[in-house]
C-alpha cells in the first residue's frame, strides 16, 4: 500500500532527496522502475535508480508519452536523445509508480532549470494535447536542456 509522500506547492508529491549527474560513459543503462507506460508494480522502499539514461527517456516516463509524441519532442529539442543522466533519489514510504511519475517532472522541472535563462516552445500532440517544453539555455555550456509539460484543455478549465 502506498504511503503519502511529501508534497510541494500545487500538491506534487517530491524525492525527499535526489542526485542528477550527466552520464558521459558508454556503460549500459540500467533502471530500477520500469519506465513503460504501464502501471505494473515498482520496488518497495522508495528508491529511484536510473544510470546512463538519455533525458527523452526521463521524460517519457514522468509524462506517459507515446511514440509520436516523442518524435514531437525529439523535433523540438534533438540533443535529448543524446543527454544521459544518472539519477539516484529516495522518497518516502513506498510510492506508486504513479507517484513516481509526479515526483520525476518535479525533479526535471527542477534540475534542469538550475541557473538557465528559459523559454517556452509549445508543441501540439494531437488534437487535445499539447506539449509544452521549456527550453533553457545553460549558463555553463553552449547547448540547451529541456523539460516539458502536457496540457490536456479540458484540465485547465
Amino acid at each position: 500500500m502506498a504511503t503519502p509522500l511529501p508534497v510541494v506547492a500545487g500538491n506534487t508529491p517530491e524525492f525527499e532527496v535526489a542526485s542528477v549527474r550527466q552520464n558521459k560513459s558508454n556503460g549500459a543503462a540500467s533502471i530500477n522502475v520500469d519506465p513503460t507506460c504501464s502501471d505494473g508494480p515498482v520496488p518497495a522502499g522508495g528508491l529511484y535508480l536510473a544510470r546512463n539514461i538519455k533525458l527523452i527517456q526521463f521524460i517519457a516516463f514522468s509524462y506517459r508519452l507515446t511514440t509520436s509524441q516523442l518524435k514531437s519532442v525529439d523535433s523540438a529539442v534533438p540533443w535529448a536523445t543524446e543527454e544521459r543522466f544518472d539519477i539516484d533519489a529516495r522518497a518516502e514510504g513506498n510510492p506508486t509508480k504513479a507517484q513516481y511519475r509526479l515526483m520525476m517532472q518535479a525533479l526535471l522541472a527542477d534540475r534542469i532549470h538550475t541557473r538557465s535563462a528559459e523559454r517556452d516552445r509549445v508543441i501540439r500532440l494531437n488534437s487535445s494535447c499539447w506539449l509544452s517544453v521549456r527550453i533553457t539555455e545553460s549558463l555553463a555550456t553552449s547547448h540547451s536542456t529541456s523539460t516539458s509539460t502536457v496540457t490536456h484543455p479540458a484540465a485547465s478549465h
